[in-house]
């Protein structure tokens, strides 16, 4: 497991459910690998291991949901010309939009989100 996120400290708008949060765990992988080809309910599965076994909550927790999102190249990888294509970034969202926003980042390879009662 890469990152964990509680989506309930961003918005209670996200979680909209009294007594329930939504946590986003991340693992970082690449497409065709082990983590990657697994089946969703493998890792919904081994993120709940994963998550309890850290402590953070009640041990006979239970998670309500789970989902998983594969996105591919989440995060960057930098090679000898990055700073080129950096700076077309830069220069397109240098000035204000009307139409978005950049903000944050894209989110990881592999995501588990179970809801649980913590």
């Amino acid at each position: 497991m890469g990152r964990i996120q509680n989506f309930n400290n961003w918005s209670k708008a996200m979680v909209p459910v009294e007594g329930h949060t939504c946590l986003g765990l991340e693992y970082f992988c690449f497409k065709g690998d082990g983590l990657w080809d697994a089946k969703d309910a493998d890792l919904v599965a081994l993120a709940k291991k994963e998550f309890l076994s850290l402590g953070l909550c009640d041990p006979n927790v239970e998670v309500v949901d789970g989902a998983v999102i594969r996105m591919p190249k989440a995060y960057p990888i930098y090679d000898s010309e990055y700073r080129g294509h950096l700076d077309v970034i830069r220069e397109h969202t240098s000035t204000p939009s009307p139409t978005s926003t950049p903000w944050g980042g894209t989110g990881c390879t592999s995501t588990t989100t179970p809801t649980t009662r913590c």
